[in-house]
């Protein structure tokens, strides 16, 4: 099956998975006035965009327990981003963060057939609705490149995807910057 098959299809199954995992939860307020609305309402529009699976990359022992099997904590997110981030809402691999104001997410896949760095870059390109030629990151994990307000890494065989952390299009420090942290989470 070619690949943009694959990626439709999983898109599709990602939305379909996503939508019931939102009618199923109710989101709670309780992370010190963090809007977990929209925490909880961000993974629908976000996993159609790339698909979902279970989330592959934990922080381990009692970090796992405090970031809800995500690679990076509240904590860590808000040191990056210099405001306060609430505990992290994993849906279907996708771990979504929020702020008062701002939402933003991270996604970790072992690389495979259909998560491939291509592909994962071709998914932001669609996502981003561009036609615009990704941004190489040199020196940043085995590849990286930026385009929109997305960054995608291949680091020790997973592909990282950083969605909305920086909003220029151009230039992506904190995505870099959490980019590193959650490498740094993977050895």
């Amino acid at each position: 099956m070619p690949a943009t098959k694959k990626l439709t299809i999983a898109a599709l199954l990602a939305v379909t998975v996503s939508v019931a995992g939102c009618n199923s939860k109710k989101a709670s307020s309780t992370d010190s006035g963090t809007a977990a609305t929209t925490a909880a309402a961000a993974p629908a529009a976000s996993a159609a965009d790339s698909g979902a699976s279970a989330p592959t990359a934990t922080a381990s022992g009692a970090d796992a327990a405090a970031s809800g099997g995500c690679t990076l904590t509240a904590a860590q997110v808000t040191t990056v981003m210099g405001v306060t981030y609430g505990a992290p809402q994993n849906t279907n691999g996708f771990c979504f963060y929020a702020s008062s104001t701002d939402s933003l997410s991270i996604h970790v896949e072992d690389v495979s057939d259909l998560h491939t760095f291509d592909a994962e870059l071709a998914a932001a390109k669609e996502s981003q609705q561009t036609d615009k030629t990704p941004t190489t990151i040199p020196g940043l994990g085995d590849k990286a490149a930026g385009v929109g307000q997305q960054l995608v890494v291949a680091a020790g065989g997973k592909t990282i995807d950083i969605r909305d952390a920086d909003t220029g299009g151009t230039a992506w420090p904190k995505s870099i910057a959490l980019a590193k942290l959650v490498i740094a989470a993977l050895h």
